[in-house]
């Protein structure tokens, strides 16, 4: 009986090199993984670096982040397997393994848990498949890998109350950004503030001629200078979106008075979208509104007739239509994009879209989509 013991003892250890040796050769093939990702991440960051054009660096950017994501994950599962690895090195030392016994079942669940815990399920299938025993109750006295488990479990237990805690920090800290960056009309900028910001929009966009509204495609009275991002956060320009200047004329668009208003009020958002610019419209009850009327309860005694053909236009014709430019200068698409995450949310809030039924947004845009 005591021979069979040693047989059946000398099986389960062989079994236990072996997969130690599995373990080993997968640890090496993620690391040749995770060294190949570092390199593809450090040339596109040199390409990205190089490139002239935004247009150009912003899916740079996008592969970067999902190379980036992946790598993340790679290096999540190599510290597991590593885990599992050194407690299995730590059982062998033992003259009869708890962890390859019958009765070994319970560690060996736990360290199928830990596999789950740190979110890594293909790890913990694949564990539990490759030691399969007969399912006993756990053995009554504590063992070294017990031991060792029963630490890695405390620890992941009090890490995952951590990023609860913090979980729920992030949530009340991004609901107080949200609140911060919103467009309503009561951050708009006013024309008064913004005398230089005109005169760069005039000879960024129109070579310094007269002025001339994108969305509607023609030079017309009563266009104004709008911020994209607001000139009352101007404070914040430089760490949110990366550029110094609050009026920088990539930070703005020449815009009739009324398509203005909109856009500081969340009821419109210009998103980037098949090589252009498109204007989509958010609030529904003022899809009828004739433009010309806005600008004249708007203007007052500044008012002055526009051309016949936006006479007609309603703010439901300007839905879906596209920008149009006389010069090559375009607006920093990353401005545009942080307005349209912003009036998207506004939107959900005030129940103007429904989440699933906004606009269709394009391929530069499917991120808005989810937040």
């Amino acid at each position: 009986m005591a021979s069979l013991a040693v047989g059946v003892g000398e099986a389960k250890l062989g079994e236990l090199e072996s997969k130690i040796k599995e373990l080993g050769i997968r640890i090496y093939g993620l690391e040749t993984e995770i060294d190949e990702l570092n390199r593809s991440i450090d040339a596109l960051e040199e390409e990205a670096a190089h490139a002239a054009l935004e247009e150009e660096r912003l899916p740079l950017q996008a592969k970067m982040k999902r190379l980036q994501d992946t790598l993340g994950h790679l290096r999540k599962e190599k510290v597991l397997l590593m885990e599992v690895k050194n407690l299995l090195l730590k059982t062998r030392l033992r003259p009869t393994p708890p962890l390859l016994r019958a009765e070994g079942s319970g560690a060996r669940s736990r360290l199928a848990h830990v596999a789950r815990v740190l979110a890594c399920p293909r790890i913990a299938c694949n564990f539990e498949m490759s030691y399969a025993f007969p399912p006993s109750p756990p053995p009554p006295t504590s063992s070294l890998a017990d031991s060792a488990l029963a630490t890695i479990l405390e620890e992941v237990q009090e890490l995952r109350k951590e990023v609860e805690e913090t979980h729920s920090l992030v949530i009340v800290l991004s609901r107080e950004v949200a609140s911060k960056y919103t467009y309503t009309i009561g951050k708009a900028s006013g024309e008064s503030r913004n005398i230089n910001f005109r005169a760069n929009l005039l000879q960024a966009y129109e070579n310094g001629g007269p002025a001339r509204c994108p969305v509607l495609g023609s030079v017309e009275p009563n266009i104004v200078a709008a911020h994209l991002f607001k000139h009352v956060w101007q404070d914040d320009v430089s760490r949110i979106l990366h550029f110094k200047d609050i009026d920088d004329a990539r930070n703005g668009l020449l815009l009739y008075t009324p398509i203005k208003r909109a856009f500081d009020s969340s009821q419109i958002v210009i998103i980037y979208e098949s090589d252009s610019l498109v204007l989509h419209l958010l609030d529904r009850s003022i899809a009828n509104d004739f433009l010309w009327e806005k600008a004249k309860q708007m203007c007052g005694s500044r008012y002055i007739q526009p051309s016949t053909a936006t006479m007609k236009l309603k703010f439901k014709d300007l839905d879906g239509k596209a920008l149009t430019f006389t010069t090559s200068h375009r607006p920093y698409f990353r401005c545009l994009n942080f307005h349209a995450r912003s009036a998207r949310r506004y939107a959900l809030e005030k129940g103007w879209i429904r989440t699933g039924t906004s606009p269709t947004f394009g391929p530069r845009r499917t991120a808005l989509a989810a937040c």
